[in-house]
Formats: structure tokens, C-alpha cells, sequence
């Protein structure tokens, strides 16, 4: 087998901020108080399974106000994994596959998420390979859609 790994170009994993709580907060609020950013798209990702071992439906839910029309959008992902920190992953894959559908309404995206083991998950994906990772293939689909951003010159952070 192939090995899966694929290496960076941006923005990992220098542009993915792993914070507290507290910090986490702080940003975030400072983030709402100010209000709009001409040409940046904030998306806040989320997943949740059912059950604990095996592979069970498990759902990653993001929400964004569209650059397009200016509605908020919600969207659902269904799939089977194996826990929450892979459904976790699934919102986040998500995030991206949404996000490149609209690339050339943004020159900015910042994707919020809860979840410290996703994120660090994804910040680890340029070190290690992805073969061991039940989440390798959304992984990879994320690494290939920040590296498409970096060429189109959008700048990505994720928080």
C-alpha cells in the first residue's frame, strides 16, 4: 500500500493555533466584536458520534454566513467512524470541501473548532504517516485543499 502522506505546502502546521479555554474565548470574542472582514470566511466546525468502539454513524456540522448571498449556512455531513475525534476531522474535512466551492469570494479563511485532537490530528498529518490514521483519507483531502488555497493565494488559519 501506497503511503498516504502528503506534504504541505501551507498552511500546516504553522497557521493551526491549539489554545485553552480561556484564550480560545478571548480570540473568539475578539473575533465577533469585530464584526465583519472585507474578503474572510469564518467557518465553525463540530462532530459528534453515537457509541463508543466500532463504527458508528457519527456527524460533522459546519456553519458560515455565505460571502455569496450573506445567509447563514448549516451543513450536515453523515458518515460511520469509529469516535467523536473522527467525527471531529469530518467537520473539518467538510469546512474545506465547502469552502473550495466559493474559493474566489475570499481571500481569507479562518475555520474555528472545539476539538484539541482533531486539530492536532491534522497539525501531526506533515510528520506522520497517515496509513495508521482511520481518518487518513479526509486528512489528506485536507491537506490537498490547503495546499489548492495556498496556490490561489488565500491565507487559512485554523483555531
Amino acid at each position: 500500500m501506497a503511503d498516504t502522506h502528503i506534504e504541505p505546502l501551507y498552511p500546516y502546521p504553522t497557521n493551526i493555533y491549539i489554545q485553552d479555554k480561556a484564550q480560545a474565548s478571548a480570540f473568539a470574542h475578539s473575533i465577533l466584536t469585530e464584526g465583519h472582514q472585507e474578503r474572510t470566511l469564518f467557518i465553525w466546525a463540530d462532530g459528534s458520534a453515537c457509541g463508543g468502539h466500532g463504527c458508528h454513524p457519527c456527524a460533522g456540522a459546519i456553519t458560515f454566513v455565505s460571502p455569496r448571498d450573506g445567509l447563514r449556512k448549516e451543513i450536515v455531513t453523515v458518515s460511520h467512524h469509529h469516535c467523536s475525534g473522527d467525527a471531529e476531522i469530518l467537520a473539518i474535512w467538510e469546512t474545506f470541501r465547502q469552502a473550495a466551492q466559493i474559493a474566489e469570494l475570499f481571500d481569507r479563511l479562518m475555520v474555528f473548532s472545539n476539538a484539541q485532537s482533531a486539530l492536532l490530528s491534522v497539525q501531526a498529518a506533515p510528520r506522520e504517516s497517515l496509513q495508521k490514521s482511520r481518518c487518513a483519507a479526509l486528512i489528506n483531502d485536507i491537506m490537498k485543499h490547503a495546499n489548492a488555497f495556498y496556490n490561489e493565494g488565500i491565507e487559512v488559519e485554523m483555531h
